[in-house]
This record gives C-alpha cells, sequence and structure tokens, in this order.
C-alpha cells in the first residue's frame, strides 16, 4: 500500500461515517444533509479512488478510476458550496443553482472520452498517474 492509497483510505474511513452520522441526526435539515453528501459522497468518491489507485491496479482500470475521482473532485467544490450556503442562510438561490448546473455540467464531461483525462502514465514505480486531456487545467 503506497502513501497514496494509505492518504485515500483514511479519508474514506473519517469522511464517509461521519457524513453518515451527520445525515442520521436530523435527516430532514437540508444543511445536514448537503453536509452528508459533501462528506460521504463527494469527497468519499475521491477517496476511495485514490485507494484504488494507489493499490496499483492495471493501467485500463486506472484510467476508469481516475474518471471517476474525476466526478468526486468536481462535486467537491459544489457540495461545499450548498453545505456553506445553507449553513451561512444565504437567499440567492440563482447562485445556487448556477453552481449546481455548471457541477453537472462537468460531470458530464469528464464521463466522456478524453476530454479532462486523457490517458494515465506510471509513476513512482508504483501507480498510474492521470494525463490531462485537452479540457483539464494540468495538476
Amino acid at each position: 500500500m503506497t502513501a497514496f492509497s494509505l492518504s485515500g483510505l483514511l479519508i474514506l474511513l473519517t469522511e464517509f461515517p461521519v457524513g453518515l452520522i451527520v445525515l442520521f441526526k436530523q435527516p430532514s435539515r437540508p444543511l445536514n444533509r448537503s453536509y452528508a453528501f459533501f462528506c460521504s459522497v463527494a469527497v468519499s468518491i475521491w477517496g476511495a479512488c485514490c485507494v484504488l489507485i494507489g493499490l496499483g491496479i492495471s493501467r485500463e482500470l486506472a484510467v476508469v478510476v481516475w474518471r471517476i475521482a474525476l466526478v468526486g473532485v468536481t462535486l467537491i467544490p459544489t457540495a461545499l458550496y450548498r453545505f456553506t450556503y445553507y449553513f451561512c442562510g444565504l437567499r440567492k438561490p440563482r447562485v445556487l443553482r448556477a453552481t449546481t448546473i455548471f457541477a453537472v455540467f462537468f460531470v458530464l464531461i469528464s464521463g466522456l472520452d478524453g476530454l479532462l483525462i486523457k490517458d494515465v502514465r506510471y509513476v513512482f514505480d508504483t501507480f498510474y498517474y492521470a494525463v490531462p486531456g485537452p479540457l483539464c487545467v494540468p495538476f
């Protein structure tokens, strides 16, 4: 297990249960639902994908997992904004709607072949790292 997969495992083991605890505390509150989505879905997708990638999966599977990870990464800022929106009691539903549409747009784009994740390359003699596509900012 690499440090990359260990960090993903720690993310997964902490964020997913915390999100579920918050959700089950008061599931009818939008604040709790938004925080649970942030932790239990968006951040946990990223953590789970880090675990898989760090375990040295095959090249073909690594491309698929990186694309799934990008979905989680795309959802993280939007989910955090949604939580902050409810936490601060903001009253600008147009901005909330616009950020949600923006996230959905990028989630759909991330599923298209090669636009955000073009390929993977083997790094540090341990795992495959994403090669950004033409619509992705190199990271």
